[in-house]
């Protein structure tokens, strides 16, 4: 059985062509911009492109590398975009809730309840094992 993590020629080489484009690309934009690396990345494009059209395997350890430095920014995005969106629009919202008096939950205390269990029906219709609680 072939093992699921090995890439195969054929993804090591969409994956060469995707990276060399990608550098090819970027080392368009800094020769036109006049950057000095704009050679250097447009040589290492080449490479890339290639060794993905005659010998794909020899693209494997920088597609290992580059999963492991895509994954661990993606994951610090991630961590990133869900701060901003949770500082942006979640803690204005709350904070304009409590400022208009809005108490979606319940928690103000009332002393003129006896307790706040809520009764539910023993019974219950027939849908109820879905709503256990």
């Amino acid at each position: 059985m072939a093992d699921p993590l090995e890439k195969t020629p054929g993804a090591l080489r969409r994956f060469g062509f995707a990276f060399g484009g990608g550098l090819t690309v970027l080392g368009s934009l800094l020769w036109w911009r006049g950057k000095v690396p704009a050679p250097w990345v447009l040589g290492v494009a080449g490479l890339v492109l290639v060794l993905a059209a005659l010998l794909p395997r020899a693209l494997a350890p920088l597609e290992w590398l580059m999963a492991k430095v895509f994954s661990t920014v993606t994951q610090g995005l991630t961590y990133a975009l869900l701060t901003i969106l949770f500082l942006v629009v979640l803690t204005p919202l709350g904070l304009i809730r409590r400022l208009l008096g809005k108490e979606s939950l319940g928690l103000e205390p009332d002393p003129t309840r006896q307790s706040y269990w809520i009764d539910v029906d023993p019974e219950g219709p027939a849908s109820r094992p879905r709503k256990p609680f």
